[in-house]
């Protein structure tokens, strides 16, 4: 796995899934998560990158045996450690950024750890953790000192923000992706814009990418 429980703060905390809470593996999501992060981690990178590519990046990696975690291989190409952790480059004369699969925000205790991954893992635990089975069918936990709220905003301001730093303002024709071709006011590059990029100066660089189309931005009312 690329990213771990570090990631899930701020604007998407998770509940009783902090590293080091103590039992959180026996009475918190700790261990839920971890299981999550492991099955939408591959989801999600199969869906942005295709899945030729994604065996192709993932094949640059060592895997730890003991907890699952990637680290890049020492021999691998730089495009791979760009792929990952960002590369600043020149667009049309100006100077762009693409931050990375995985990238740090601010500089407060040295920046919070990022990922489109986790912003994208966030949402599918949220459904899936809001309700619960039980004989009589699904419910919803009651408790004490606290009002229930639908969780369709988290779900939606997470999807479109991982929507922004995957897709950002490229767009779809006939199941062909067009990348933009101009930077964008913040001078920042999404996944799709920069696999694009570099796929314009060498298609070698990133090869047989096939993301899918079936990503759209949504909205809280389900539109």
């Amino acid at each position: 796995m690329i990213t771990t429980r570090s990631y899930f703060k701020g604007e998407i905390a998770i509940a009783n899934a902090a590293d080091k809470a103590p039992n959180s593996n026996l009475l918190g999501n700790g261990l839920s998560l971890d299981q999550f992060i492991a099955r939408y981690e591959r989801d999600v990178l199969t869906r942005v990158l295709g899945y030729d590519l994604y065996k192709l990046f993932s094949d640059q990696f060592d895997v730890s045996a003991s907890t699952g975690l990637w680290t890049l291989k020492s021999g691998a190409d730089a495009k791979w450690g760009e792929l990952l952790t960002g590369k600043q480059y020149t667009l049309s004369g100006v100077e762009v950024k693409w931050q990375g699969l995985i990238f740090k925000d601010g500089t407060i205790n040295d920046g919070i750890e990022q990922s489109l991954i986790a912003y994208y893992v966030y949402g599918k635990f949220i459904e899936a953790t809001e309700f619960s089975h039980s004989g009589v069918g699904m419910q919803a936990e009651l408790s004490k000192n606290s009002i229930r709220t639908d969780a369709r905003s988290k779900v939606v301001d997470a999807f479109n923000s991982f929507y922004d730093l995957a897709i950002g303002d490229g767009h779809y024709y006939n199941d062909v992706y067009y990348f933009n071709t101009h930077y964008n006011n913040s001078g920042y590059r999404s996944l799709y814009d920069f696999i694009g990029d570099m796929n314009a100066l060498d298609s070698a660089t990133y090869p047989n990418w096939c993301p899918t189309t079936s990503f759209k931005l949504e909205n809280r009312y389900g539109l």
